[in-house]
């Protein structure tokens, strides 16, 4: 199991399949991992979402997939600030998308 602790955060949530994370009244959303197995044409997804396991707890649940094998798992993260320049948080309003983070589990690197 992979399990991400969550410190910071005033609020820890899913959210239709997100994980929202709040602090200091903005928000940092992980839209639901896409995880797969194979490159190329042998690439095949594998079932994943992320689940709360308590209050500054989260874990990965993936679908049946061959552990012999890497298992990467890639959460998309969206966050939206507000800035002027100065480094107050009135201003310009803006948005970052589409960030990538890719998590690779090797055979053996985990245990359940």
């Amino acid at each position: 199991m992979i399990d991400l602790a969550i410190e910071g955060a005033d609020r820890v949530a899913i959210e239709h399949g997100d994980l929202v994370l709040r602090a200091d009244g903005r928000d940092l959303r992980f839209h639901r991992p896409v995880a797969s197995q194979g490159e190329g044409a042998t690439r095949r997804e594998v079932a994943a979402a992320f689940r709360l396991r308590n209050d500054r707890h989260v874990a990965f649940d993936v679908g049946a997939y061959d552990p012999t094998q890497p298992l990467t798992i890639d959460p998309t993260v969206t966050f939206t600030t507000a800035f002027d320049g100065t480094g107050s948080s009135n201003g310009v309003f803006g948005i970052a998308s589409a960030m990538s983070t890719r998590i690779r589990r090797r055979p053996g690197s985990c245990r359940s």
